[in-house]
């Protein structure tokens, strides 16, 4: 079975003892919902937008034996088998010191 990785970064997959076992490297492929917002608030000068999400784009047509790693948020907005996601729950995430996120230890579909 074939794997693409349609995120913008590379996915990295840990082990419950924090080592590497896999990366799946960006293919180019971009799948994204799109997104626009309107103004409708300021807080302290900062003005506060809400979202209205549109339709899902960067993804193509399902292919026999290739599976799509895409954004949650594409995950959320379109029910296909062929498609999984990062699953950065807090008991799956992978992060520095900082907070930054580095990997996943499965995905989500």
């Amino acid at each position: 079975m074939g794997i693409v990785n349609a995120t913008p970064q590379d996915v990295v997959i840990y082990d419950d003892d924090g080592n590497v076992v896999k990366t799946y490297p960006r293919s180019g492929m971009v799948a994204s919902v799109a997104v626009t917002s309107k103004v409708v608030d300021n807080v302290n000068g900062v003005d506060v937008a809400e979202p209205s999400f549109g339709g899902v784009v960067g993804i193509p047509e399902p292919s026999d034996g290739t599976i799509y790693i895409v954004p949650l948020m594409v995950v959320a907005h379109v029910s296909r088998s062929d498609l999984i996601g990062p699953d950065t729950g807090t008991d799956s995430v992978v992060r520095d010191d900082h907070g930054r996120i580095l990997g996943v230890k499965r995905f989500t579909r």
